[in-house]
């Protein structure tokens, strides 16, 4: 997902209310833990991020219904 169109769900779609710097913030923490790779487009120079296959594996399968919870509020936690 590419990082503006990720900044506009999380603030329309999912109701929660965060600023650039926290996304920011947020991604970095995630991707120094290698829980995320990011790529940048040669041509439009935004930088879009995927999941690792292996997180992707996990959150699809959710072993433990950890993910996957009925009273899930939405946020977002900024990885350190």
């Amino acid at each position: 997902i590419s990082f503006s169109k990720l900044l506009i769900e999380l603030n329309q779609t999912q109701e929660i209310s965060i600023s650039t710097s926290e996304l920011i913030t947020a991604l970095e923490g995630l991707e120094k833990n290698s829980l995320i790779e990011s790529s940048k487009d040669p041509t439009t120079k935004e930088i879009s991020f995927t999941l690792q296959p292996v997180i992707k594996k996990y959150i699809t399968t959710d072993p433990m219904g950890l993910v996957h919870t009925s009273d899930a509020s939405p946020t977002l936690a900024i990885a350190s």
